[in-house]
């Protein structure tokens, strides 16, 4: 029986582990585009819940024992409990947004981790944005900066007002940062929540001038149930045609 207990703690302390790290942002980033990775994530967070219950009963029972666990049982219920609730509610609120935002120039079907404009010519570049968390980020703010060498170089960014863009997919309406050549999209001009497993596309129209870019643009995320900004950067340069 006691080498039974043992067995038992092992297998729960190390399942506990191993779903803890599969379903860790550095893993959801390199696993978001696998399909049984996603279509199984939402019974692997539940089974993750369920562990995280029983928690605190089992490191009673590994370092006080049964007996104690067992006179204790009822407390260690609601403090399971409270674990479950401070994970899924109170958790997001303290840490960033987990993000993954990818490009892709002039259609929808190839994603890349930067983005390459060929001069003397307007372009769509659509940015990607896919929540790689586990709660809905409501309300968000997406910024995104082309960088002083875009706006140097007498590159422009088109207004969404343009015809232009009506003929794009996932229109979204935004303003014009004079500030770095950056684009803000707000919950004001936009339905920006996002669930889990669920990704937002923001296309921008811009014009590029007879020059060589070689910088980087930055994008920065924040929502109201999310703490700080998350921020990710991408090269932006220029090929030739």
């Amino acid at each position: 029986m006691y080498v039974l207990m043992i067995y038992f703690k092992a297998v729960y302390f190390a399942l506990l582990i191993i779903l803890i790290f599969l379903l860790s942002p550095k893993i959801r980033r390199k696993m978001k585009d696998k399909s049984d990775y996603e279509q199984n994530l939402h019974s692997l967070v539940l089974f993750r819940q369920i562990l995280l219950f029983f928690l605190p009963l089992m490191l009673s029972v590994a370092i006080f024992g049964v007996s104690f666990a067992f006179d204790q049982l009822l407390s260690l219920v609601v403090l399971g409990l409270s674990i479950n609730v401070f994970w899924v509610i109170q958790l997001p609120l303290l840490t960033k947004a987990h993000l993954s935002v990818d490009f892709s120039v002039d259609q929808i079907t190839d994603f890349d981790t930067g983005i390459k404009l060929v001069p003397k010519a307007k372009h769509v570049i659509y940015m990607r944005i896919y929540n790689l968390g586990f709660s809905t980020l409501k309300n968000g703010t997406i910024l995104m900066y082309l960088g002083d060498q875009f706006e140097k170089n007498n590159c422009r960014i088109i207004p969404n007002n343009d015809p232009a863009y009506d003929k794009l997919d996932f229109k979204k309406s935004f303003r014009i940062q004079k500030a770095h050549a950056g684009v803000s999209f707000t919950p004001n001009d936009n339905f920006i929540t996002i669930p889990p497993q669920e990704w937002f596309v923001f296309p921008v129209i811009v014009e590029i001038s007879e020059c060589e870019l070689d910088s980087e643009v930055e994008v920065e995320f924040y929502s109201e149930n999310s703490w700080g900004v998350t921020k990710y950067h991408a090269p932006i340069k220029t090929k030739k045609n």
